[in-house]
C-alpha cells in the first residue's frame, strides 16, 4: 500500500485496521501523523454531538411544552450543523494542503515493496517491464544493467515507473518521474540509503542505493538512456 492509497482509506475511515493499512502506518511517519490528526478530529466531532444544552435533560424535556420542545430541536441541530460546517471547512483546507516535498516523497518510498530490495541474477519479465515503461510514457534506449523489478507506483499523485537494477553493493532503486521537473540535483540520505534526484529533460529521475554504492557511473548511464515519449 502506498501513501495515496493509505490516505484515501484513512480519510473515509480513520480507524480502518486491515493488515496492509496497519503495516503502512507503522512504517510511514507522515501517514501516521495524518491518521492521528484525523482520529483526534473525529473524536472531537463525536464529543460535540453528544453535548446536551443546559436545562435540556431528559426529565426537563418531559416537562417542557411541545412548542418549547420544537424550538429546542432546531437550535440543537443548528449548533451541530454550525460546528460540522466549521470542521468541514478546516478539513477541506487541510486535505488540500500541498503534497510532501519531492525528496521526502522519494525517501518515504524506500520502505515500500521491501521484497524488491533483494540481490538477484534474475531479470524481471520483459512483458512486465514493457508494460510499466509504457504506462509511464518512458522509453529506454539502451540497457543500463540488470533490471530485477518493475512496477508502476504513485509519487505525489503521479504514476511513475519504479525499477530496481542490480548495482555493485546490491539493488538500486530508480523512480522515473516525468511530471517532476527540477532545476538541479537533489541529494538524498535516509536510514542507510543515499542517492540523488537528477533533472532529466522535462522531468527527473531518483537513483537511490545503499550507503557506499557507487552511483555516479549508474546515474550518467541512466540519464543518457531514458527518453520521455509522448
Amino acid at each position: 500500500m502506498n501513501c495515496l492509497e493509505y490516505r484515501q482509506i484513512c480519510g473515509a475511515e480513520p480507524n480502518h485496521r486491515d493488515a496492509a493499512f496497519a503495516e503502512h502506518e507503522a512504517q510511514c511517519s507522515g501517514c501516521r501523523a495524518y491518521a492521528n490528526e484525523l482520529r483526534e478530529l473525529d473524536g472531537r466531532i463525536r464529543q460535540a454531538l453528544m453535548i446536551e444544552l443546559p436545562g435540556q435533560t431528559e426529565a426537563a424535556q418531559e416537562q417542557t411544552m411541545a412548542p418549547a420542545r420544537r424550538s429546542w430541536q432546531p437550535a440543537r441541530l443548528g449548533l451541530a450543523a454550525s460546528f460540522l460546517a466549521a470542521v468541514g471547512l478546516g478539513v477541506g483546507v487541510w486535505l488540500s494542503a500541498p503534497p510532501p516535498a519531492l525528496a521526502e516523497a522519494v525517501t518515504g518510498h524506500l520502505s515500500h515493496e521491501r521484497h524488491a530490495w533483494q540481490t538477484t541474477d534474475n531479470p524481471v519479465a520483459r512483458d512486465v517491464l514493457d508494460a510499466v515503461l509504457k504506462d509511464g510514457d518512458i522509453e529506454v534506449r539502451q540497457n543500463f544493467g540488470l533490471i530485477s523489478y518493475a512496477r508502476t507506483c504513485n509519487i505525489r499523485g503521479h504514476d511513475v515507473p519504479h525499477l530496481m537494477i542490480q548495482g555493485e553493493r546490491g539493488p538500486v532503486m530508480l523512480l522515473i518521474m516525468r511530471e517532476e521537473k527540477i532545476d538541479q540535483a537533489i541529494p538524498l540520505r535516509a536510514d542507510g540509503y543515499e542517492g540523488l534526484i537528477l533533472p532529466v529533460g522535462d522531468g527527473s529521475i531518483a537513483v537511490v542505493g545503499r550507503e557506499g554504492e557507487a552511483l555516479e557511473p549508474l546515474t550518467e548511464q541512466i540519464t543518457q538512456s531514458v527518453d520521455w515519449s509522448f
